[in-house]
């Protein structure tokens, strides 16, 4: 039988969690968006020969880990895919930036670079390190807290069809859902960033 915890100890156990959260994330970023570049599929080819490709007025160079990076107000942006890649998802709301700037971020798991796209690009405008959280209503593995979508969130959810290649990007309330294929959630992520970036439309 599960021990009934007070909320003294699960918000101290949080802290706890937090803080090792906060300490390791950083190295797991770094570490986990090398790996993006195995995750490239189609538009053009990251050679990591310096190539610029100029799109909307910001320019897209690609380093020497195969990832597109962006300068924005002396702040570096990685991701797998140029915006030219994402041009067939829609996103059929209207934010920015400031969706994020100055509160916290959480998130429903997904594909593990995905998440990282988020936490790397977006979570630095976060008043803290973006936490990962269990939606109310769903049913979460763990001791995550519990949050719903009066909070800033972003939940990827694999669609209901496994064999859908459809990317969905939509909003309820404050919650920004991303539903596709575990596959396709990076390059979904990267669309998010774009959009909210102002990078894209």
């Amino acid at each position: 039988m599960r021990k009934i915890r007070s909320k003294e100890d699960i918000e101290k156990w949080q802290r706890i969690k937090q803080t090792i959260i906060g300490v390791v994330l950083i190295f797991v970023m770094l570490s986990s968006i090398i790996g993006f570049g195995f995750f490239s599929s189609g538009g053009e080819e990251n050679n990591g020969n310096g190539q610029i490709i100029e799109y909307n007025g910001y320019e897209f160079s690609v380093n020497e880990n195969r990832l597109w990076e962006i300068q924005i107000e002396d702040q570096t942006f990685l991701t797998n895919f140029h915006p030219s890649e994402t041009e067939d998802i829609v996103v059929d709301f209207n934010l920015g930036i400031s969706y994020i700037r100055g509160s916290p971020l959480y998130y429903v798991n997904g594909n593990e670079y995905a998440v990282n796209v988020i936490l790397y690009n977006l979570g630095r405008y976060a008043t803290r390190n973006p936490q990962e959280i269990c939606l109310d209503g769903e049913e979460c593995d763990g001791d995550l807290i519990t949050k719903d979508c009066l909070s800033n969130v972003v939940v990827f959810k694999e669609p209901i069809n496994d064999s859908s290649e459809t990317i969905k990007i939509y909003k309820e309330e404050n919650c920004i859902f991303i539903e596709a294929t575990s596959a396709q959630q990076v390059r979904a992520a990267d669309r998010l960033v774009f959009k909210l970036l102002g990078i894209q439309e």
